[in-house]
């Protein structure tokens, strides 16, 4: 029986290590490991369709037929964050790094849980694990929470270098140059906001919001062709909607 008042975090973390107790009791053979595996292929399918229930279903039982793979728990943990069940998101993640400590995306995922918890400097911890690897392929994302959490804390050239660097080790992460270019205009750098926008329009080239912003900046700026340009193109693609009317509006003022 559940006794009052304890968290439920740790009543995940139990439950996860009762899995994994159980796991060791026998030790997996090779068909057990092949079910596993797709157990855990099939989880990864139902996350990316995004049906977290059925994901974490398949990881538990990815993880009952062999509790001695850190990726399983690590993905399970992604699927309780996919299902807003943080508690367990950050005990799967944590019995992930139990087993590899070395586990990179680990340790930016229980990040980004601590992160949605607002316990930013477990959070800042964690990411800067993970960006001690000299290998590890998603420095992107753990420079980007980096910004968030400058940005959220009032700190906006921190968080305008983070994000650069999230860009710097992956030139399309789409939100990473939306909010540099944010920060940059903040800041009055509207020249290097300008380059940050259009990074992020090339990933996103329908984004007519964007592209609006990057004729306000354009005319801002003293580029009256490129700003006239990038409105007429708004009023093209979606002539009577919200945002063309403001091109039409911005052309106006530039013909006055």
């Amino acid at each position: 029986m559940r006794r009052r008042g304890a968290p439920a975090a740790l009543w995940a973390a139990a439950l996860l290590l009762a899995l994994l107790s159980g796991c060791k009791k026998n030790q997996p053979t090779t068909l057990m490991r092949g079910q596993a595996q797709h157990y855990y292929q099939s989880g990864l399918a139902h996350l990316h369709r995004g049906d977290a229930v059925l994901a974490q279903q398949d990881f538990q039982r990815a993880i009952a037929l062999d509790g001695s793979q850190a990726t399983f728990f690590n993905a399970l943990g992604l699927a309780f964050y996919a299902g807003n069940d943080v508690g367990r998101a950050i005990a799967a993640y944590e019995q992930a790094l139990r087993i590899d400590p070395k586990l990179s995306e680990a340790h930016t995922n229980l990040g980004s849980a601590y992160s949605t918890l607002g316990d930013y400097p477990r959070a800042k911890q964690q990411f800067e694990i993970a960006l001690a690897d000299p290998k590890y392929n998603g420095r992107a994302a753990a420079h980007y929470n980096l910004g968030l959490i400058a940005q959220e804390q009032g700190d906006l050239d921190l968080a305008e270098r983070h994000y650069a660097q999230a860009l710097q080790a992956d030139p399309r992460f789409y939100d990473a140059a939306i909010r540099r270019g944010e920060m940059l205009e903040h800041m009055s750098r509207l020249a290097e906001a300008i380059q940050s926008f259009e990074l992020g329009l090339k990933a996103r080239s329908d984004n007519l919001e964007l592209t609006y912003k990057l004729a306000q900046l354009y005319y801002a700026t003293g580029q009256r062709d490129r700003a006239a340009s990038y409105a007429r193109s708004i009023i093209q693609s979606a002539a009577g909607s919200e945002v063309s009317m403001k091109a039409v509006k911005l052309l106006e003022l530039m013909e006055k």
